[in-house]
């Protein structure tokens, strides 16, 4: 027998009589039960950003589009012109960057509030919350600013070609008897206006 025999065979006799001393002794009840102790430990939770993206992306689209609908949607000659269309993309791309950084920061300052309630008090938690807190703050109130000179540009496309004069000469007259008359004088003299002060 060498002598590599020799240990195994020492240690399992000793392995033998322990499991002898503690026959008695239910092993299982001083083990961790993972499900009871440890709920979720071990599990990935995989976020997906690129969704969030696309929901923001989707939402911005209709936002924009309405928007530019409202404001545009009776002179399709502007609205389908090809500035028009840049600039809608581009406010549909800055909104959307906007909505994803406000959603992606409240998502950190929610994780950054469970570890303070799992017990990490350290005064950088409390200090990366606060921080949390006021860039939340200012990306509401750029957020909203950014929405405001988006609604105010194509307020001021639509006054500076003169398309609110030209809605407000198209409204239509009711009669006693109910039929409708529209002043085409006035429409054509408007129409007359908008292009040759548009020629200038």
């Amino acid at each position: 027998m060498g002598k590599n025999d020799e240990k195994k065979s020492n240690l399992e006799d000793e392995f033998a009589k322990l499991q002898g001393e503690h026959k008695e002794t239910d092993i299982e009840k001083y083990l961790i039960d993972s499900d009871d102790d440890l709920p979720g430990f071990g599990e990935l939770d995989i976020y997906n950003y690129d969704g969030d993206l696309s929901e923001v992306r989707k939402i911005s689209e209709d936002v924009i589009e309405n928007l530019v609908d409202l404001y545009l949607g009776d002179s399709p000659e502007v609205k389908n012109h090809g500035y028009i269309k840049h600039k809608k993309l581009q406010d549909m791309s800055d909104y959307a960057d906007s909505r994803f950084l406000s959603k992606m920061s409240r998502k950190l300052l929610l994780q950054n509030l469970r570890q303070i309630d799992n017990g990490d008090n350290s005064a950088r938690m409390y200090e990366v919350a606060t921080k949390l807190m006021g860039e939340i703050r200012e990306i509401n109130k750029d957020s909203r600013s950014s929405r405001s000179e988006i609604e105010n540009f194509y307020k001021g496309i639509r006054s500076d070609l003169g398309l609110n004069d030209l809605s407000n000469s198209n409204k239509v007259e009711s009669e006693d008897d109910g039929t409708q008359i529209i002043n085409t004088a006035d429409l054509n003299n408007q129409i007359d206006a908008y292009l040759k002060g548009n020629k200038l």
